[in-house]
């Protein structure tokens, strides 16, 4: 029996679930980078953190910009190779999930 191609539509929203699952881990780490500067005694510590939170919103413009650059510069095709690729990194066990059956990020 012979693979069937994904339809572009399919390779799509295969690349829009992986950019969603990025910003779920986004999300998680800011949470997290919240949760220390609560906790922490005013020191250089909390400067340093307050920095990265206020240039954060910066950094993340800049990234979807270039995130929205490579998109609409990418190929049908290209989109077809990418996730084939993908597909055989999962079959050959070279990947992991990216969280934990209880929703948790998935560190290394």
């Amino acid at each position: 029996m012979a693979i069937q191609s994904p339809s572009p539509e399919q390779v799509r929203a295969e690349v829009l679930e992986s950019l969603l699952a990025i910003e779920r881990a986004r999300t998680e780490q800011l949470l997290v980078l919240l949760g220390e500067i609560k906790g922490l005694a005013h020191d250089e510590r909390i400067s340093r953190l307050i920095a990265e939170v206020v240039e954060a919103p910066a950094a993340i413009a800049a990234n979807e910009a270039k995130w929205n650059s490579q998109f609409t510069s990418t190929s049908d095709d290209q989109f077809a190779e990418m996730a084939s690729r993908v597909r055989a990194q999962i079959k050959a066990g070279k990947t992991r999930p990216m969280f934990t059956e209880t929703g948790d990020l998935n560190k290394p």
